[in-house]
């Protein structure tokens, strides 16, 4: 009887340790959060939506205060969740492992909390690197991190369709700002090294990621989310999420799976033409195809 009981407080403790879901900005990481969290509760993990799910942002992790570092915080709110039965999952930015200084510091600060929770991991990304520029301006985001920084302002900036600045940044998600009047205009020499740079800290990102949390499964939001736009994407994106719950440490049932994801299938527009939200795209286009087919090959138009 005892081994029984040790064994089910062992089950008990493997389903509560954290999950976290590595993404940056522009990568879809809201939706696909979101979206594991229903599939977790579907394959009777519950989970909650009590917190923010971006507990490494300061202001949405309600811990993060006064002297306590990062990673501490983060323990703070799985302590929270656990109290209520529930898993943890949240999105770790990956943004953060490049930060090395002060209260975010990933080594010092960040990594050994999530070894210590022995948090459970997958790393997600939008492998259209020039689709992650293009949201990046558009949002006007930060570039200043990574192997290589980059101002916003070398990069490009919004204009409408007549060409002439646009400032709404972050806040046209929210507001009725219509895709058609809304494009960036690129410095194409500073792109092409962007684009390159993107590569060099997905493979920086997931090298440090191995050395905080160990194995871990790596997935794109191309095939997670190719479903919504083409219903003849629909396996793809099944064995997609499949891969991704798996890392996460949950024995994910494919029926379940699919059944959740057909409630949306076809349900979303193709994504749009670089040719038609890049403003100066003959331009862009001239310097990618110069480039060579690997990022020449990230055009659709």
């Amino acid at each position: 009887m005892p081994e029984s009981i040790g064994a089910a407080d062992a089950d008990v403790a493997k389903a509560l340790r954290p999950r976290m879901v590595v993404m940056d900005g522009c990568s879809g990481s809201s939706y696909i959060v979101t979206q594991v969290k229903y599939l977790f509760n579907l394959h009777g993990h519950p989970t909650s939506f009590n917190h923010e799910p971006e507990l490494f942002v300061p202001w949405q992790n309600p811990f993060f205060h006064g002297n306590r570092g990062l990673g501490e915080a983060v323990e703070m709110v799985n302590k929270d969740e656990v109290s209520r039965n529930k898993t943890l999952v949240f999105k770790g930015s990956s943004e953060n492992l490049h930060i090395e200084d002060g209260r975010m510091a990933w080594s010092t600060q960040v990594a050994p909390s999530l070894r210590k929770m022995q948090t459970y991991a997958v790393y997600a990304w939008r492998s259209n690197v020039l689709d992650h520029a293009v949201c990046m301006v558009k949002d006007c985001f930060s570039l200043a991190y990574g192997t290589k920084n980059f101002s916003k302002e070398a990069l490009g900036h919004p204009v409408a369709a007549n060409g002439t600045r646009r400032q709404e940044c972050f806040q046209r998600r929210k507001a009725n700002v219509s895709s058609k009047d809304y494009k960036v205009t690129f410095h194409p020499e500073v792109l092409t090294e962007y684009l390159r740079t993107s590569y060099d800290n997905v493979l920086a990102e997931r090298e440090k990621l191995t050395r905080t949390v160990g194995p871990f499964g790596v997935v794109t939001a191309e095939d997670l989310t190719a479903f919504e736009h083409d219903r003849s994407q629909f396996d793809r994106s099944c064995r997609a999420w499949h891969s991704l719950l798996r890392s996460l440490g949950i024995r994910p049932d494919k029926s379940i799976i699919r059944s959740y994801l057909a409630k949306t299938a076809g349900s979303r527009p193709a994504p749009a033409l670089h040719s038609e939200t890049i403003f100066n795209f003959e331009e862009v286009k001239a310097a990618l195809v110069k480039a060579g087919s690997d990022i020449a090959g990230l055009m659709r138009m």
